[in-house]
């Protein structure tokens, strides 16, 4: 059996936020990157950038709902 979640302090949420917001950001970095030099790969490639700019405004979001 598992542990019931603790409730997240104001502090954790926050933490938690910012790495969100770190982690859309490299992964918009990398696909950004991955587009400029170019692949044969580009639809996969839009996807990871779209993927990285959705992190990052899910990070914001949870960010400023705090």
């Amino acid at each position: 059996m598992s542990k019931p979640l603790k409730k997240m302090t104001k502090e954790e949420k926050l933490a938690y936020a910012n790495k969100k917001i770190i982690r859309g950001f490299w992964l918009f970095l990398f696909g950004m990157i991955w587009m400029y030099f170019g692949t044969n790969l580009d639809g996969f490639v839009s996807a990871i950038t779209v993927m990285g700019l959705l992190i990052i405004l899910y990070g914001l979001v949870k960010k400023f709902s705090v």
